[in-house]
């Protein structure tokens, strides 16, 4: 039914969303819907569960299209962002594992991504079909942490018997996929013959690495600094 307004809402344990579509009045039938979703859990139990340290991961999209039908002749235009993310702090206080030791973790992917597809009717035993897309990754994973260190072999009157040691370490990873894939669908009888061929184009996929180890000791001395840094990225084409 193009010629209506439609909406619905779902809220769960897991997961709610809402989506909502809209008629256009371009074409013989065509809609435009777009929705969104999160997951409720993590509000949920973060209204109950409030000690420290203790974190749920959460993710969220939004997502539309819009779709066209006129005569013989089927488009549609379909967009989605998607995030991910845990983040992770404790406390020097809070740390039962190693004590005097604080550090905090983040971990997120973001994913954009758009498609386009037509599709034309030849006859009621054939038609063909174009499809084209292009997404994104973005992965980051960062951990720092921080520690107070006693130096037992030194006296405790020497500067260096007490210091601080810090860690950095960050990666991130970005990969972009472009795709084509034409078809043409044969449906004589009950069989169905089907020949295209499908393109995948790579034309970025970049990785970066950044590891960092520090010392501050009481005397305001500090060693340390960038230990390993690597950055690189190559495209890639397959078809098949």
């Amino acid at each position: 039914d193009y010629d209506k307004f439609k909406g619905s809402l779902s809220v769960g344990l897991i997961n709610s969303g809402l989506s909502i579509e809209l008629p256009l009045k371009l074409f013989d039938e065509s809609s435009f819907i777009i929705g969104a979703r999160r997951t409720s859990y993590d509000l949920m139990l973060g209204l109950f569960l409030k000690e420290p340290g203790i974190v749920f991961p959460y993710y969220y999209d939004v997502q539309g299209n819009i779709s066209v039908k006129n005569g013989s002749d089927a488009f549609k235009l379909s967009w989605l962002y998607s995030y991910e993310k845990l983040n992770i702090t404790v406390s020097n206080s809070q740390n039962i594992f190693v004590p005097g030791m604080s550090f905090s973790s983040l971990y997120n992917i973001r994913s954009p991504a758009i498609s386009f597809q037509w599709s034309h009717k030849e006859n009621d035993v054939s038609y063909c079909e174009i499809k084209a897309g292009w997404e994104k990754q973005d992965i980051r994973m960062n951990w720092d942490a921080k520690a107070k260190v006693i130096d037992n072999s030194t006296d405790i009157t020497d500067p260096d018997h007490e210091y601080t040691e810090t860690f950095n370490y960050d990666n991130s990873i970005t990969i972009d996929k472009i795709q084509f894939k034409p078809v043409y669908h044969y449906l004589p009888s009950s069989q169905h013959i089907e020949a295209g061929l499908e393109m995948q184009y790579y034309p970025r996929t970049k990785q970066t690495y950044d590891y960092t180890r520090k010392y501050f000791y009481s005397n305001g001395k500090s060693y340390g600094g960038n230990i390993y840094e690597y950055t690189g990225g190559a495209g890639l084409y397959s078809a098949f």
